[in-house]
């Protein structure tokens, strides 16, 4: 079975009507993302400041509850991503298997619009790619995990105790 043009065609329509769409999203998603952080970050002020009146065993329990929280949370988006990606894989294997992919005879312009998508996406993803690597990089982290030593050292026991409880259970 061959894939004709106006399948192809159709395809590329919806991905140049997604692609600029999603670019314009993850704008949007940067400025809100900020201003949440901000507000967030205000609203949050009186609890941080009871937290450090807490003592060193109510700090611990804190992190830990926290930890694990963040941990149950983490595991679940991760693991709908892991199952969507999959899903996907497959679904393609299966297109390809049934020959739905083979011979597919694309037409100048939906080649160009092709290319056009692929590069988008192609930057998108290398975007995401540097970000990872620079804020989760193994430098980074053991600062990160030096400083929040030095400043709370019972909660962030607490934190990584919960996260590795929230991990196993």
């Amino acid at each position: 079975m061959k894939l004709t043009n106006y399948y192809v065609g159709t395809i590329l329509f919806i991905l140049s009507c997604y692609i600029p769409a999603c670019s314009a999203q993850w704008e949007y998603i940067n400025e809100a993302t900020t201003e949440v952080r901000n507000v967030v970050g205000t609203a949050l002020e009186p609890l941080k400041t009871e937290f450090h009146k807490l003592s060193p065993k109510g700090r611990y329990a804190t992190g830990v509850v926290a930890g694990y929280t963040s941990a149950k949370v983490a595991y679940k988006t991760t693991a709908k991503i892991v199952k969507f990606t999959g899903v996907a894989f497959i679904a393609s294997e299966i297109a390809n298997r049934a020959g739905l992919l083979d011979n597919v005879q694309l037409s100048e312009e939906n080649a160009r619009s092709l290319e056009s998508a692929r590069q988008v996406v192609t930057e998108k993803v290398n975007f995401c790619r540097l970000g990872v690597r620079k804020h989760l990089s193994i430098d980074n982290m053991r600062s990160l995990f030096d400083r929040t030593m030095e400043k709370d050292t019972m909660g962030t026991l607490g934190f990584a105790t919960g996260a590795v409880a929230g991990l196993v259970w």
